[in-house]
């Protein structure tokens, strides 16, 4: 997003989080754009209900402090925690999934790291139920395992866009390596071999060596 390109933050604050929101909501929802919900605004999504509207603002406030407070925590454990407890939080009437999202990927860049992407598919099998899982039993480690393989996808990306000379779909990868399509897709959704995804397809180095994988 153009914002934080020109507003480049140092930390997470409730400003930055309330300055997106305004953005994203912009001549969709004016009447919500940027600002939590207050009073009556009470929110459902499938079986999850919001927080208390009257301790939005409280318990923002707070999940911000405590994320930049927490410097000894792993970096991916703390950005877990923090978009599970603001999807459970849900503080805006509307594009609480968008902004929390766009979270993730701000805070990713604050340490230099490439942004993750959701795919639809995978919003609906693995990310909506690890989401619940936290909701219903404080369980993080479904969400943990998922943004990791997320991470690893982002971070092959980036680097064989920046050295790979050819890069080539995973099938015909699979192909010219002797290996079966389905066997080779599997490696890439464990991320046992450096692939990403390009709009729904599956990419590889072209001159990635099969030899060099390991179980």
């Amino acid at each position: 997003m153009k914002f934080l390109l020109d507003n480049p933050e140092t930390e997470i604050t409730v400003s930055l989080i309330l300055q997106l929101h305004s953005i994203l909501m912009q001549n969709i929802r004016d009447d919500a754009a940027g600002r939590f919900r207050t009073n009556k605004e009470w929110v459902r999504v499938g079986n999850h209900i919001g927080a208390n509207p009257q301790f939005v603002h409280a318990f923002m406030s707070d999940l911000v402090e405590k994320y930049n407070a927490s410097d000894d925590q792993y970096f991916l454990d703390k950005i877990v925690y923090f978009h599970a407890e603001f999807e459970n939080i849900h503080p805006f009437i509307d594009g609480n999934g968008r902004i929390g999202r766009l979270q993730i990927n701000e805070q990713l860049d604050l340490l230099n790291l490439p942004p993750i992407l959701i795919p639809n598919k995978s919003k609906n099998e693995e990310y909506y139920p690890a989401l619940e899982e936290y909701s219903n039993f404080n369980k993080l480690d479904r969400l943990s395992d998922f943004f990791e393989r997320l991470l690893i996808e982002a971070l092959y990306r980036r680097i064989t866009r920046l050295t790979a000379p050819r890069i080539i779909s995973v099938s015909d990868w699979a192909k010219q390596n002797q290996m079966s399509v389905q066997s080779a897709t599997n490696k890439a959704l464990r991320g046992t071999i450096p692939a990403f995804r390009l709009r729904g397809h599956w990419m590889i180095d072209a001159d990635f060596q099969a030899e060099k994988y390991e179980e």
